[in-house]
């Protein structure tokens, strides 16, 4: 069998095909495994030289209580840490994260427009279908396979302030997936990057907004605004960690696990079969996403994507000045209406 690009030693067995809680589990998903619990054991390693506290998440976490390990039917690990230890870990991670692991955010890699952080193997391939494009990787990020890591962020109590704070992040989202097709168009230029940068530093600062205001609960809502408020969390569910053993490693979880499984899952007890949440079209454990990058679009294609979007930016641009000469005039005029009933009041006195 060839060799797979990771550190952590497994035994042959590891790989061998078999029947798990009725679900038939391949060689190529014991490799892919293997993959994710390499990333897995190396974002233990660094995390615990340098103090950083996080926790086994959802299905992941649902792995380690029931099986000990992956769900036969899963096809990801997730790890998840407050919002203070998660800006701990960015700060160390671009150098504690050596080849070929890759820590991705939209700091280290514009223009990915991850909410939260990935630790990626850039010598493998996972390649989401929504990235795709003629069946070849449509944007120029590291598509490695990945270990995500969640942040938890304080939400509001009060239910109309939560319903606005949801909506605000749901404007935000809409830009910052625009702009990720802009990006990809006008790669390079210098305006585009700063435009990103600030609308992302921009969604950052209002999912954040609440931490440190003394709000009850906890959410992973910077990935999804409409995160279910049954995954809303009490914050002292996330006081305490002990260790799991996750295929035969040990890794950092809340110790609260029923309270957090039973708010995702129901009766986590009972044995649901489902399928991997990711709509992965490529999955490689053995070459580089880059060599699925999809071949430059002919000039004739490109010219129109971009002109496509400078006629969008044109009419952007003329709606503004549309808009700016309005309000001139409106103020303008209102200026004027306002002189005129005071020389009128004056008038009627004398």
């Amino acid at each position: 069998m060839q060799k797979l690009p990771i550190k952590i030693s497994l035994d042959d067995s590891f790989f061998e095909p078999e029947e798990l809680c009725g679900h038939y589990v391949t060689r190529q998903s014991k490799q892919h495994w293997a993959v994710i619990l390499d990333l897995m054991v190396e974002f233990d390693r660094v995390c615990k030289e340098h103090g950083i506290t996080y926790f086994l998440d959802s299905g992941t976490l649902l792995g380690a209580v029931r099986h000990n390990g992956f769900i036969p039917w899963d096809d990801d690990a997730d790890m998840i840490m407050s919002r203070s230890e998660y800006e701990k870990l960015c700060a160390i991670a671009p150098t504690a994260f050596k080849e070929p692991y890759f820590w991705q955010t939209n700091e280290t890699d514009p223009g990915s427009l991850r909410r939260h952080g990935q630790l990626r193997n850039s010598l493998t391939s996972c390649i989401l279908k929504a990235e795709t494009r003629n069946g070849k990787a449509n944007y120029r990020f590291n598509q490695g396979i990945f270990l995500d890591v969640f942040i938890l962020d304080e939400v509001p109590d009060d239910a109309e302030e939560l319903a606005r704070f949801r909506k605000e992040l749901r404007q935000q989202l809409r830009l910052l997936f625009e702009l990720k097709d802009w990006y990809r168009i006008y790669h390079g230029e210098p305006w585009i990057e700063k435009i990103q940068k600030i609308a992302y530093d921009k969604f950052e600062a209002t999912v954040s907004r609440y931490n440190g205001t003394g709000q009850k609960r906890i959410a992973n809502i910077s990935l999804l605004p409409e995160t279910k408020e049954k995954e809303f969390f009490i914050k002292s569910l996330y006081d305490d960690c002990v260790d799991y053993t996750f295929e035969g490693f040990s890794f950092s979880g809340p110790k609260e696990y029923d309270a957090l499984l039973s708010g995702q899952y129901g009766d986590w007890h009972q044995f649901v079969k489902g399928t991997g949440w990711h709509d992965v079209l490529i999955m490689d454990c053995y070459r580089p996403y880059t060599e699925y990058f999809e071949e430059p679009t002919n000039s004739a294609e490109e010219e129109s994507t971009i002109a496509f979007f400078e006629k969008k930016t044109a009419r952007l641009k003329k709606q503004k000045r549309f808009y700016k000469k309005w309000t001139i005039t409106l103020a303008v005029v209102s200026a004027i209406a306002v002189i005129a009933l005071i020389c009128s009041l004056c008038t009627s006195l004398l």
